[in-house]
């Protein structure tokens, strides 16, 4: 079944053969710690991530009825099916499906202006914090990082659209128009690789807007 109205990319980029992992001692995003705490009287640690928080838009085209969403490789998913040999009886290559998002890593910038900020660099859509629409927050990975998304909602139009989108510098990143109309069925075929964000923002537009 075929969910986009676009074209797109169906065959992976990643050369399998120059795949390979090793230790990582130091990261620009994420720190390894060891919490120590006192529950009841017990004794505990707990080893944690210490990363940045997210925010995430979902995009909607009303002309096209479509849910402007993006593809892009995820090296954490390759290894999970791949070379921690998980579940390798799905069909998943490493790549998802995503809403438009990015890392609350500008100090100067607010989580609106960064979410607009996405939004041009992923998918090629000039909007404005006051085209925002906030969904809500809500906590991922809680057992390991507990990092905070932060979700918004924009409608967007064809006069808003001002670059092809793609990422920048060397991200490859894919701009899909999925249908609303086969959202549901999407976000339910477990096929495709997706987040947690982009179900449950695609759930709440069909109920927010279910007689459109």
């Amino acid at each position: 079944m075929s969910y986009f109205k676009n074209a797109f990319n169906q065959k992976s980029l990643i050369d399998d053969s120059s795949v390979y992992l090793e230790p990582c001692s130091s990261s620009n995003f994420i720190e390894l710690k060891r919490m120590h705490y006192n529950e009841e009287n017990t004794k505990k640690t707990w080893d944690i991530i210490k990363s940045l928080d997210s925010v995430a838009v979902l995009l909607y085209e009303k002309e096209s009825d479509c849910f402007v969403i993006v593809k892009q490789f995820r090296p954490a998913i390759y290894a999970r099916h791949f070379h921690f040999k998980r579940d390798q009886d799905q069909n998943i290559d490493g790549y998802t499906y995503e809403l438009c998002a990015g890392l609350v890593d500008k100090a100067n910038k607010s989580l609106e202006e960064i979410a607009c900020e996405e939004a041009l660099e992923e998918c090629g859509y000039q909007i404005s914090p006051k085209n925002l629409e906030t969904i809500g927050q809500f906590y991922s990975a809680t057992g390991l990082s507990g990092s905070l998304q932060t979700l918004y909602y924009a409608e967007v139009c064809a006069h808003l659209k001002v670059s092809k989108g793609g990422g920048i510098d060397t991200e490859k990143i894919e701009v899909l128009f999925l249908e609303r109309s086969k959202a549901l069925d999407f976000i339910m075929d477990f096929q495709y690789a997706k987040t947690t964000g982009l179900s449950l923002a695609i759930l709440w537009h069909l109920k927010k807007f279910k007689n459109v």
